[in-house]
């Protein structure tokens, strides 16, 4: 996976299937090809195939509040064949409980 350092949206991530696309993916978000303007840092990470979650709590220094799961979906099409549309959609809303 090559992805733009910072936030585009979901917009600056590219799914490699090879070495090639890789590459292909680092020089057009370096040469502003692919988001409209130059990158000065990428990031490249291994692919994990697999569900994703997000799981976030709201913090004050003392106290932590967690909020419900959810999942992000990340590439159109069946079977996630197309690009990544940084999350369309996400799971319904899912119980959580806090310790009393």
């Amino acid at each position: 996976m090559v992805k733009a350092d910072g936030l585009h949206a979901g917009k600056g991530v590219i799914i490699c299937e090879s070495r090639k696309t890789a590459v292909e993916a680092a020089h057009d978000l370096l040469s502003g090809k692919l988001l409209g303007e130059t990158e000065q840092h990428i990031i490249l990470e291994e692919f994990l195939e697999g569900d994703e979650i997000s799981f976030l709590c709201l913090a004050d220094g003392k106290s932590v509040l967690p909020l419900a799961p959810a999942q992000d979906h990340k590439r159109i099409g069946e079977g996630d064949t197309g690009p990544n549309t940084g999350g369309m959609a996400s799971t319904p809303p899912m119980r959580c409980s806090t310790p009393a």
